[in-house]
């Protein structure tokens, strides 16, 4: 296959600018399957294909029409070089563009490749995707390499055709059933923390099981013992065999990604060249010169790649360990917070119980893993839905919390969603969607922030549409729920009121420490995608609601203020600065998530399960 469209308009003006007059010297370059070590002499074309393989810098002007910096060339030759490359990038550092250049030239300069893109959820395969596609739109030379129209996007796979080769970006199923019996010969991991490393392990490392060419390898691996066995020195023509592209951002000690990077470290450290057993009994060849790690905090990255007020914002606003793992690649141990990141991590569907030190906890000599449940976009027949809501129009963000009773009572998280600088019809009407939606049992509502005007809306004519009925205040006694009909689900609280205050912070941090509050997985399923068709950017902003959330959980810490009474807020520094800086400290998820599971525990009881109620114009049928 040519590396380039011979027939493309500027093919030969760029071989005069590159080589000038034609190239009568140049060796090409020995391969397994020639007997010959030099082929002869070279054409300005081939010369051209030789370059392009071994210099990255020119294939990216040349045929992907961008020109790249020194740090972005040092991390492709990394990846190009290493089989199992691991790095970890600041946040706004272009780890999602390198990685798709990369696909680019991958897919481009090695016929026949197999590059799977995948991710926690479809989302960020997506990303990585997209910026593919940028490529693709703006360099010419590139599409004509391509074969057919371009990407193609099916609901839960999108894939492009390069030559011979192709790139697929996928979700991740919650036990991998859904992408089973796909082949790789390249797996590029994004946000590999939140990949369970079971499903990694099990599902996607075995894309990679399969060689490119199984019988071509197989021949290729007897000629070089042969060789060997004649005492000729194989290294330089030993070729790469198929590789695993782990990368994101640091996270938590406890966590796989972590221990992944302790595990290349000893590698390359120790220079370990032998044959070790994997889980699965059988032998395999490591050798150091296979890995390849990579840190770049926001500090190495050249002046003026980064906008240097976002990162001071950051700083301002985000907690110390927070900041340090999404800007300056450091890993942390669990935070010492009101709701610690181990348990809440514990309490999230599909993963395995761990202790701090990342050890899984174990019960008659079996790791625990938690029963998977993803997020919902409508109600189901197995639960209750109650919502939390916690208003604000201007400043923050107002934010809603949906919590799915279960029959064996837990309390799943299934929906979260935030947005601001909305008028208050906006938010009523989407409370009363959600409303409609899940059936929505009870609603607590934070009286703060615009919530009487919340409560007022809800039963105001002027904002619903017909068929709906008003909300009434439970708590309001011989007022218009008494007189008409409507839906008694409202519950109005004051976080003033300090001891409903404390003892729902209380009830939070017992009900997550005991897995009775459960987060959904930190993952999407393919299914997911399946069941609500053409829903996607519901699906991903929803997901990115419930991992801010819980980013915002960790940070709560609990301090002891005047008339010895306890305050739950983020840190005190991290607030001061912020209103230093006029930015404003976000915990708007926390709070409906504290109102949602209020709203759970009130209406469920301690225990009892209760029937839920259909709501129908005019009358109720229980």
């Amino acid at each position: 296959m040519p590396i380039v469209n011979p027939d493309f308009l500027g093919y030969e003006a760029m071989l005069s600018e590159l080589y000038g007059a034609r190239l009568d010297d140049a060796p090409r370059t020995s391969y397994i399957g020639s007997d010959a070590v030099s082929l002869g002499t070279m054409t300005r074309k081939e010369a051209l294909a030789r370059d392009f393989r071994t210099n990255l810098a020119l294939t990216a002007k040349y045929i992907l029409n961008i020109t790249l910096l020194p740090f972005q060339l040092s991390v492709l030759e990394m990846l190009w070089n290493k089989r199992f490359p691991y790095m970890v990038m600041t946040r706004g550092g272009g780890k999602t563009f390198i990685l798709a250049v990369y696909s680019c030239l991958r897919a481009l300069l090695t016929p026949g490749s197999k590059i799977v893109l995948v991710g926690a959820n479809f989302r960020q395969s997506q990303l990585i995707f997209e910026y593919i596609e940028t490529i693709y739109n703006s360099a010419p030379m590139f599409r004509q390499c391509c074969v057919g129209r371009g990407p193609s996007k099916q609901p839960a796979k999108w894939i492009l055709k390069v030559g011979t080769s192709t790139i697929t970006a996928v979700p991740l199923g919650h036990d991998g059933s859904t992408i089973r019996g796909l082949r790789a010969t390249c797996i590029i991991a994004d946000e590999f923390a939140s990949i369970p490393e079971e499903i990694f392990q099990v599902v996607v490392r075995g894309f990679a099981a399969v060689s490119k060419d199984p019988a071509k390898n197989v021949i290729d691996k007897w000629k070089h013992r042969h060789l060997k066995d004649k005492g000729i020195d194989t290294e330089e023509i030993d070729t790469q065999g198929n590789q695993i592209i782990l990368s994101g951002t640091a996270y938590y000690t406890f966590n796989h990604f972590y221990k992944t990077k302790e595990r290349y470290e000893e590698i390359i450290g120790n220079k370990v060249q032998s044959d070790v057993e994997n889980e699965n009994g059988v032998l395999e060849r490591v050798d150091y010169r296979d890995y390849g790690i990579i840190e770049i905090p926001y500090q190495a990255m050249p002046p003026g790649f980064m906008d240097v007020t976002q990162i001071g914002q950051a700083k301002a606003t985000m907690h110390p360990i927070f900041f340090g793992m999404e800007y300056e690649a450091k890993f942390a141990g669990t935070t010492g917070g009101f709701f610690p990141m181990i348990d809440i991590e514990n309490a999230t569907a599909g993963s395995t119980l761990k202790d701090d030190t990342g050890a899984a906890k174990l019960v008659n000599g079996e790791a625990i893993t938690n029963p998977y449940h993803a997020i919902e976009l409508e109600a189901q027949a197995d639960g209750i839905y109650v919502m939390g809501a916690d208003p604000a129009r201007d400043t923050d963000n107002f934010a809603v919390c949906v919590i799915k009773i279960t029959k064996d009572g837990h309390y799943n998280v299934v929906y979260a969603d935030a947005w601001n600088r909305k008028e208050w019809g906006y938010s009523v009407r989407r409370i009363r969607e959600l409303i409609k939606r899940f059936n929505i049992q009870r609603i607590s509502i934070d009286r703060g922030g615009g919530g009487t005007t919340i409560e007022d809306l809800l039963k105001d004519k002027r904002y619903m549409e017909p068929g709906e009925l008003p909300i009434f205040n439970i708590e309001k006694q011989d007022e218009e729920g008494d007189w008409f009909v409507g839906q008694e689900i409202l519950q109005v609280q004051d976080f003033s009121e300090y001891t409903w205050y404390r003892s729902a912070n209380y009830s939070l941090q017992g009900e997550i420490h005991h897995r009775k509050i459960m987060f959904p997985a930190n993952y999407i399923d393919e299914a997911v995608y399946h069941k609500f068709t053409f829903r996607e950017d519901e699906i991903n902003r929803c997901f990115e609601n419930v991992q801010a959330m819980r980013l915002e959980l960790a940070q709560i810490e609990r301090t002891v203020k005047g008339s010895n009474r306890e305050h739950f807020d983020l840190p005190e520094d991290q607030i001061k600065q912020a209103k230093e800086k006029g930015v404003i400290h976000r915990k708007d998820r926390y709070s409906a998530l504290l109102l949602a599971a209020h709203a759970a525990r009130d209406f469920h009881g301690y225990g009892e399960w209760k029937d839920k109620v259909e709501y129908i114009p005019g009358f109720w049928l229980q």
